[in-house]
């Protein structure tokens, strides 16, 4: 009981001391302390003292709460007499905060001033927040310091929203990271896609090059065929015509394209040979025998005559190796032929000699111009 009566005692010491603060002399006029204005002052600062949004505490020299506002009872769950005479540091402050409450007291014990001083207080149900504590004195008429006037601010909410914003800003700075990550990024696949569009192009340039050399080979292996004095004619594994030169549409009588795409040993083969002729080509084919360089076959032209033709023949093979047709160039014998027969009864030894020599001479005059048709002819396929 004699510390509430002290307590109350200093409170009314306080009162009065802050009321002749807030209260000054105005034109040279004073106002007493028991006038009707220092009634009025006394009565506007418990207002403002009971009634302040902020926590607002009235602390003895010794640390003992004189008062508090209706804020700080109710954050504290505390009552109005009830809370006075209570130590000030362990009952406000969280434990964490407590010795620098202590000493923020001692400072304040000798300055009699703190300003935005950053604590933690506890209140009812161990609720905590987060307080901005300013202090400052009340002094009796010889500027003793009789006790505080504390205001502590509640910053709990302001901290969320800065620590929110610096979450957000740390966020968005590891989004700019990852955005200038990526913009780099983004710039290497840009160069790479620049050098292989660089490298597409000189490809490109390349095979435009090539193309236009092969399109020229192709069109002089061409009129090496067209003005060759003997028959071309190149024939698929399935026995039809692919390729046919000028003097090979002169023999047999046709156009072309009436050649071209045609089964050749059932269209250009006398029936009594076809079968056996054909039957020769397909072992070819499957690779049972060896290829034949020359010899001498017949063939019908349109009108139904037997030409002889003096082939030479190679094989053409795909890619992979496999044999997928021929191409031979043949020279019409028949008149020779003919002529050497009759000639034979009565120049048997100049047919004889000359045969040889004939043949021989053709057979390396039409291996040398095949040879070089062939490589013509591979450009060209």
């Amino acid at each position: 009981m004699a510390s509430k009566k002290s307590g109350k005692n200093i409170l009314r010491r306080a009162r009065t001391e802050k009321r002749r603060t807030i209260v000054k002399k105005t034109d040279s006029q004073s106002i007493q302390d028991s006038g009707p204005e220092g009634f009025n002052a006394q009565g506007m600062f418990e207002q403002f003292f009971e009634n302040n949004p902020d926590y607002c505490y009235m602390v003895s020299s010794s640390g003992n709460i004189l008062a508090a506002n209706l804020a700080a009872r109710t954050f504290l769950g505390v009552s109005g007499k009830k809370i006075i005479g209570l130590p000030f540091i362990p009952t406000v402050y969280s434990m964490t905060s407590r010795r620098k409450a202590l000493e923020l007291f001692n400072r304040w014990k000798k300055n009699g001033v703190l300003h935005n001083e950053e604590m933690t207080i506890e209140g009812k149900k161990g609720v905590v927040r987060t307080v901005l504590v300013s202090v400052d004195a009340v002094r009796n008429t010889k500027g003793q310091i009789i006790s505080t006037i504390s205001v502590l601010r509640d910053i709990t909410e302001r901290n969320n929203d800065m620590l929110k914003i610096e979450a957000a800003n740390q966020q968005l700075r590891a989004f700019n990271q990852q955005l200038q990550a990526g913009e780099q990024h983004l710039n290497a696949i840009n160069q790479q896609l620049s050098a292989s569009q660089q490298q597409l192009r000189a490809a490109n340039q390349q095979l435009h090059a090539a193309n236009d050399l092969i399109r020229r080979q192709r069109d002089e292996a061409r009129t090496y065929l067209q003005l060759a004095g003997v028959m071309f004619v190149a024939i698929a594994a399935d026995g039809k015509v692919t390729l046919v030169n000028r003097k090979g549409c002169d023999i047999l009588g046709y156009k072309e394209e009436e050649i071209v795409g045609k089964d050749w040993f059932k269209r250009f083969i006398s029936e009594k040979r076809s079968a056996q002729v054909r039957s020769v080509f397909d072992k070819l084919m499957k690779d049972e025998i060896e290829p034949v360089e020359y010899f001498e076959n017949e063939v019908l032209n349109r009108n139904g005559d037997v030409r002889l033709i003096a082939w030479h023949n190679t094989v053409i093979r795909d890619h992979n190796g496999k044999l997928s047709g021929t191409i031979s160039s043949g020279e019409d014998i028949t008149e020779k032929r003919q002529a050497i027969l009759k000639s034979f009864v009565t120049m048997p030894l100049i047919l004889t000699e000359g045969r040889k020599f004939f043949f021989r001479c053709l057979s390396q005059t039409l291996l040398f111009l095949f040879r070089r048709m062939l490589r013509a002819i591979r450009l060209f396929c």
